[in-house]
């Protein structure tokens, strides 16, 4: 077994002990799914499911969040990422010939498998209890005036809150009278180039694209 394969492996036994041990809801989602990557727990959480070359590669080769420049004032951030996506990532870019990884039919397979499981759990209405420490992780407690429903109570289940409607007036088209100026469809973290030939030299999720492509439009 290759170096590259072992490492999936450990990678997708710790990610399938991560989701086993969210549906223990009697334990705080925030000792498992909601964990931060780059926290010391995780290290230790890690350390029981994963050999240590494997657990090295995770934590040495691949990064535990993402920088953020909110554009308007150029102010740099760092944003850690919860150990359940930190993980996620991982599988979908581990080794060196990270295109072909991701189509490994094991790599997409598993991550099938794990997406359905989470999907169903969070369909529960136990599943409310991850609501909360999810609003926590990832500091969304200022946006929750933008909502239409802005308790966190009252939601049935976690998936309902992660599909929360925003209220219209909350998200303004930029610019409307301006037609070079492009409004996000979403909320989101954006990758942002200063040329397009720049950005054709990157590849998203294991598929290099061009502007072509992504506008599906030849002019």
């Amino acid at each position: 077994m290759s170096n590259i394969q072992s490492g999936f492996k450990a990678g997708a036994k710790a990610l399938n002990a991560l989701t086993n041990a969210a549906e223990n809801h009697p334990e705080h989602p925030e000792s498992n799914l909601h964990r931060p990557a780059n926290h010391e727990s995780a290290h230790s959480w890690l350390a029981k499911v994963m050999p240590a070359d494997a657990l090295d590669s995770l934590e040495n080769s691949f990064h535990m969040g993402n920088y953020v420049i909110d554009r308007q004032t150029g102010k740099k951030n760092f944003e850690a990422m919860s150990l359940y996506v930190r993980l996620g990532m991982h599988l979908l870019y581990y080794g060196s010939e990270q295109e072909k990884a991701l189509h490994w039919t094991e790599t997409m397979s598993l991550l099938k498998d794990q997406s359905e499981k989470m999907g169903r759990e969070y369909d529960t209405p136990e599943s409310k209890a991850h609501i909360k420490p999810f609003i926590t992780n990832f500091k969304l407690e200022d946006t929750l005036v933008d909502l239409v429903k802005p308790d966190p109570d009252s939601y049935a289940n976690f998936n309902e809150f992660f599909a929360r409607e925003i209220k219209q007036s909350a998200r303004p088209i930029a610019n409307p009278e301006n037609d070079l100026v492009s409004s996000s469809p979403a909320d989101c973290r954006l990758t942002a180039y200063q040329t397009i030939d720049l950005a054709t030299k990157y590849w998203v999720k294991g598929s290099g694209f061009s502007i072509v492509r992504l506008l599906d439009d030849e002019q």
